[in-house]
């Protein structure tokens, strides 16, 4: 099995130089393969404050990145198959094969999420 190793600042720059918007939840272009094999995940962690996480990996390439940004509930309704999941539980799952746990979400159709905007 491949090991999961992280992106290279400047492949993450070339990663995010097209940002898609929360609503295409089709898969990118990987800037190490040229595949269409980058997924993506977001979740809200709630410390103290909210705060958003988003996961983006490469499953041909074994290649991942992980942002912490804003809260993206203010803006957008979206699903988050783990949203139930404890604290502790969710910490825990990120140490096991976390990249290989997530691509199997997408595999049995579970993800990607889907992100619809709020009407103001």
């Amino acid at each position: 099995m491949n090991k999961w190793i992280s992106f290279s600042p400047e492949e993450v720059r070339k990663l995010t130089s097209n940002p898609k918007t929360m609503e295409d939840n089709t898969e990118m272009q990987c800037p190490i393969c040229g595949r269409n094999s980058i997924r993506r995940y977001f979740h809200e962690l709630k410390i103290g404050r909210t705060i958003g996480t988003t996961w983006y990996w490469c499953y041909n390439c074994k290649k991942y990145i992980h942002f912490t940004g804003g809260p993206l509930s203010e803006k957008y309704v979206f699903d988050d198959p783990l949203k139930k999941l404890e604290q502790w539980e969710f910490a825990e799952l990120q140490g096991k094969n976390w990249y290989e746990y997530l691509n199997s979400l997408w595999v049995d159709k579970i993800l990607p999420q889907t992100f619809k905007q709020k009407n103001k």
